[in-house]
């Protein structure tokens, strides 16, 4: 029993050391938003697939643009303002 959790320790404590590093991080902070005004057609999907960092889950993306807007669900409207978090490279 002691040796299995030897062995969860190890892995958890390898897994967070390696998550600092850049492959795991590619992008650290947001250095500005983006005003974007929604058009007839548009959906939270399509403009965060406009914008997303590269090799970012999207659904994690979208998570994002709503809690900084303040939507409680997906749901947008044409004329509706949204701020998209833009994000610096390490």
């Amino acid at each position: 029993m002691k040796k299995n959790l030897v062995y969860i320790i190890i892995l958890f404590s390898t897994i967070s050391l390696l998550s600092g590093f850049s492959g795991f991080k590619k992008y650290e902070s947001v250095v500005e938003y983006e005003t974007v005004n929604v058009m007839q057609g548009d959906t939270l999907w399509n403009i965060a697939k406009e914008n997303i960092p590269e090799k970012e889950d999207i659904r994690d993306y979208i998570y994002m643009i709503r809690e900084v807007n303040n939507l409680e669900s997906a749901n947008i409207h044409p004329g509706d303002q949204l701020l998209i978090p833009i994000y610096k490279k390490e």
